[in-house]
């Protein structure tokens, strides 16, 4: 491979290579995956670019590596959580900034009011936040 003398090539370490610690899967992953993943496509409503980045990541394998000693209920919920944490961030990368501010009151007033009936032409990720 060639570069022009005004172009900087990085090449960046594998840490993985010498990683002194065991990697642990939670033995409940798959379950909760599916769980977890059924109900992401309960709602309705979301966004062509957010599901595509949803089925793209693998945000179930992140939160199984994470919490490996924890139980089927816990694990699922952590999906969960990354599940929204992933809409949200989706949905703020093409979000103007009184948009995201938006989001942002949508998202904190769901989790602080879980039982509130969302409004119907609310976006989606209000809905997702309190439950």
């Amino acid at each position: 491979m060639t570069t022009n003398p005004s172009e900087s090539v990085f090449v960046l370490p594998d840490p993985l290579v010498q990683w002194p610690w065991k990697r642990i899967l939670n033995p409940h992953y798959l379950q909760a995956k599916a769980e977890s993943s059924a109900w992401i496509q309960s709602f309705n409503g979301i966004p062509y670019h957010v599901q595509q980045a949803m089925d793209l990541s693998k945000i179930e394998l992140l939160a199984a590596l994470t919490y490996p000693l924890e139980n089927k209920d816990v694990l699922h919920a952590c999906c969960d959580l990354m599940a929204l944490y992933t809409f949200y961030d989706d949905y703020m990368d093409i979000a103007m900034p009184h948009e995201a501010r938006g989001l942002a009151t949508i998202v904190m007033d769901a989790l602080c009011n879980p039982n509130k009936a969302r409004p119907v032409d609310e976006c989606v990720i209000g809905e997702i936040s309190c439950q």
